[in-house]
């Protein structure tokens, strides 16, 4: 299974859950409920990230990494992690579920990123990055 299938899996499997817990909330104690949908979110957001970094200290990948950055000097951690979600195919909305962060967040780091890389608005960043 690709990382991004295996993403994508386990947040719709999450998703699934949190939709229940939601149904259940009208019958159950709320701040229980509410406990569980915070973890829920922690354990998406821990989930993605440390199979993101692992998948990447672990195979050739890892060069994609360090090209970048020594190229682009400038780019923060979080620029390259969504830089990295990008050249695997991910959606600005799956990158914001993977990060835990709104999707209007990735939308003004794929701005700077863009900025960054001298990267035209006309042309694709994510066909950028994965032919980087």
């Amino acid at each position: 299974m690709h990382i991004k299938d295996f993403i994508e899996d386990h947040h719709a499997f999450i998703e699934r859950i949190e939709d229940r817990l939601s149904a259940f909330q009208r019958t159950s104690d709320p701040y229980y409920l509410e406990e569980m949908k915070q973890l829920i979110q922690r354990k998406k957001s821990a989930t993605s990230s440390y199979y993101v970094e692992s998948h990447f200290s672990e195979t050739t990948e890892e060069t994609f990494l360090q090209r970048l950055q020594r190229s682009h000097p400038d780019l923060t951690s979080h620029e390259l992690r969504i830089c990295t979600l990008l050249r695997l195919g991910q959606s600005s909305k799956s990158i914001a579920t993977s990060l835990n962060i709104k999707s209007a967040s990735v939308d003004v780091a794929r701005h700077r990123i863009r900025k960054k890389l001298n990267i035209h608005s006309g042309d694709s960043l994510s066909k950028y990055l994965s032919e980087f």
